[in-house]
């Protein structure tokens, strides 16, 4: 009778764990899917009925996992920010030289790991645009992250001209936004002009332009 119980028991937890890689997997599935669709449409193009087709669930399955498209949309969001953003911590520079060159690589390999869901520089942009009008939220994370950014290239700066790497009449923070907003610029510009080839060595041949004015 005991082992009858032990059986029991064994068999009702490794249903229970089965059923916890399903949901993870299944919420998962979602979570991939709907990325691609929100970075390849507007958060209102893209339908519940949609993503549930695209997953291969009823849309009864879909609301076990996410309450709404705006709570799947925010997790989302949240994601792509962890994915896209720059860890400075990671950056170990010794000159400015090294630190916008760490910079641009931490760049670049966060669009390659995301690459096959992103697909232009276009999309990343919309995806944001549309992150800040639904979340008023996002817009403090935002302005967060750009607060750490400035914080960063201020230091690099601050640590190149202590060092004699480079000279200026300008401010760290003038040359901090320098370099930061050539690179938004350029970014923005070739949406407008629906550009999305090479925005990285454009960005890259700038600011080496400008470090060759700075360097002593």
């Amino acid at each position: 009778m005991r082992d009858y119980k032990i059986n029991i028991m064994f068999a009702y937890q490794t249903v229970s764990i089965l059923k916890l890689f399903t949901m993870d997997d299944s919420k998962k599935r979602i979570l991939d899917i709907a990325m691609y669709l929100f970075l390849q449409k507007t958060y209102k193009e893209v339908s519940i009925q949609e993503i549930s087709d695209k997953v291969g669930m009823t849309k009864g399955a879909f609301y076990y996992h996410f309450k709404s498209k705006e709570q799947l949309f925010l997790e989302i969001v949240n994601q792509f920010s962890a994915r896209t953003q720059v860890n400075f911590d990671k950056i170990k520079a010794k000159s400015l030289f090294e630190f916008y060159h760490g910079y641009f690589k931490g760049l670049a390999d966060n669009q390659n790991r995301s690459k096959d869901i992103i697909g232009t520089d276009q999309n990343y942009y919309f995806l944001t645009f549309d992150a800040l009008k639904i979340f008023p939220d996002f817009r403090k994370k935002m302005w967060e992250y750009e607060q750490t950014e400035l914080k960063a290239w201020i230091k690099a700066i601050a640590d190149a001209k202590k060092n004699g790497e480079i000279k200026s009449g300008m401010s760290d923070k003038q040359i901090a936004e320098f370099f930061i907003y050539t690179g938004d610029g350029v970014g923005m510009r070739n949406i407008l002009q629906s550009k999305s080839l090479d925005t990285k060595n454009k960005i890259l041949k700038l600011w080496n332009s400008f470090y060759s004015e700075l360097k002593v």
